[in-house]
């Protein structure tokens, strides 16, 4: 029986870092563009650009938006938090328009404020779909 236990552990260990990689090739880089209800021309400027970034990277990348007016905060903390950014997230939430790209591991590889040129972003996009 100890050895049976052994050999399971054993297999338990070799296997960890081959299911742990395999999560993280099926996660996807994340863009985040953060913004408020007041913020009208700035960020009216960033989201047409990450529409279209989105149709150009289809489901290699998730966009994803949070609104940090302060009626909504409590529920945009939640869905940071459920993303796995919510340490980014509250470091920027007070200078939108942000965007902040994510690796696969969920680390931040780009933090852009302010409207940016969109081969600035898919530059961005790309070294975090290059990362690790």
């Amino acid at each position: 029986m100890r050895r049976f236990f052994l050999l399971v552990l054993a297999l338990i260990v070799s296997l960890t870092p081959v299911l742990a990689q395999a999560s993280i090739e099926e996660r996807r880089v994340l863009v985040v563009l953060v913004f408020d209800q007041n913020c009208k021309a700035w960020c009216a400027k960033v989201r047409p650009v990450m529409k279209e970034l989105e149709q150009e990277f289809g489901d290699k990348v998730k966009f994803s938006e949070l609104d940090s007016t302060d009626s909504v905060l409590p529920n945009t903390k939640k869905l940071a938090r459920e993303l796995g950014i919510l340490g980014a997230f509250k470091d920027v939430m007070d200078y939108v328009p942000v965007v902040l790209i994510f690796d696969r591991r969920t680390r931040l590889v780009k933090e852009l404020t302010g409207p940016k040129n969109k081969d600035v972003y898919r530059a961005g996009i790309d070294k975090a779909l290059a990362a690790n």
